[in-house]
């Protein structure tokens, strides 16, 4: 934070020894972050690890991994359910690329200075219109699984492509994987 004005880091210090009664939402504000930056420092500790004997190389999956992300070291409790990003780009920009895996993504023209209350309600509103999958595709409203066995067991199902109306079908029988 050293890069920063005094003046905002004061701010930032004074929000984040505020004690809310509500802690139901919790709101990361990320600087000065790179996500490629983050991922492989997690890699190089487990590499790490697995050269002094400490692990083995089975033994590292998704879930060991994120241990060794940064949002560990600061009790960050789980993955974003919604990522923000203003000033209109349509990217993630080395932002959570891990975390972000299954997040919704709301993109706002509006420059994160001039962010403010009715655009974060706004946000939250396109949140809870959507349905989430987590990565499986939606058949006859219940949702499936997208691992090989299922893929084979299903003739057809849809997929959403922004709304209802312009849902597509996509024929997964007979694919081999």
């Amino acid at each position: 934070m050293n890069r920063l004005p005094p003046k905002l880091i004061g701010c930032l210090e004074a929000a984040a020894n505020r004690r809310p009664e509500h802690k139901r939402l919790l709101l990361c504000v990320a600087l000065s972050y790179g996500a490629r930056q983050e991922i492989a420092h997690a890699a190089r500790e487990l590499a790490s690890s697995v050269a002094a004997g400490e692990l083995a190389p089975e033994d590292i999956d998704d879930g060991l991994f994120a241990t060794h992300l940064h949002r560990a070291s600061y009790s960050v409790p789980t993955d974003p359910d919604l990522v923000i990003r203003t000033g209109g780009h349509q990217r993630l920009s080395n932002f959570l690329l891990y975390q972000s895996a299954y997040a919704e993504l709301v993109y706002l023209a509006t420059f994160w200075p001039d962010f403010d209350a009715t655009h974060l309600d706004w946000a939250v509103s396109e949140y809870g219109r959507r349905q989430r999958t987590f990565g499986s595709l939606l058949h006859d409203e219940t949702m499936i699984e997208r691992g090989d066995e299922d893929l084979a067991l299903h003739d057809e199902a849809t997929f959403e492509c922004g709304d209802k109306d312009r849902a597509m079908g996509i024929k997964l029988g007979g694919l081999e994987r």
